[in-house]
């Protein structure tokens, strides 16, 4: 990977050193696998399938476990920033839950067509892009999905958010102490190739 890339955090962006298969690819993807583990616990715990249905659940931590893979595994697609994430999310609760209320009046095909079309032009307008959250919308139209459901997406926002802060920090400090390490290389050569430089003047002389 090229020395010059860039990678986004929560504080702006920070020059990424060398990519490793350890810290960019096989760490991200453990903390995908626990988050996503902590949510289904979660889903369990409130017995979301109880309250509406079975596979409820399914189709709001598919759209986690989706989330999850963009933003820690992939963290540099667009999609990856975190207010997209956080802004998708609250989009989909909100036009979900009005959808629900929808279905009443409009019928259950109608109200998701509807709740589609408005997702996706509320993200795209808002600039807020982030395909998972679709997900949400979409199960709160077709579980019937309530208040609860929009406390259960609120706080799986939430841990989502902070295992990628953990993240970061993690592979922060890594790629910081990679980069002192390359620095004190590049001296060392410097140093070296001045010295080999200055013998040939003396040489000369």
């Amino acid at each position: 990977m090229d020395s010059g890339e860039e990678r986004y955090r929560f504080g702006g962006k920070v020059p990424i050193v060398r990519e490793s298969r350890l810290r960019n690819k096989i760490i991200p993807s453990l903390f995908a696998a626990v988050t996503i583990a902590i949510l289904v616990f979660l889903m369990k715990y409130v017995r979301f399938d109880v309250l509406y249905g079975a596979g409820s659940s399914i189709v709001i931590y598919s759209s986690f476990a989706a989330s999850a893979f963009i933003l820690f595994v992939t963290p540099y697609a667009r999609a990856a920033k975190v207010h997209r994430f956080v802004g998708a999310y609250l989009l989909a609760a909100l036009i979900g839950v009005a959808g629900y209320y929808l279905t009443d009046y409009l019928g259950l095909y109608l109200t998701m067509a509807i709740v589609v079309f408005a997702m996706a032009l509320a993200m795209i307008e808002s600039r807020v892009q982030h395909p998972p959250a679709m997900g949400i919308a979409f199960a709160f139209v077709l579980f019937h999905t309530g208040y609860v459901g929009v406390l259960v997406v609120l706080l799986g926002v939430v841990i989502i958010l902070g295992m990628r802060m953990v993240l970061e920090g993690f592979v922060y400090e890594l790629e910081q102490d990679a980069k002192k390490a390359i620095k004190k290389e590049r001296e060392r050569s410097h140093a070296k190739a001045f010295k080999r430089k200055k013998g040939r003047r003396s040489h000369k002389g």
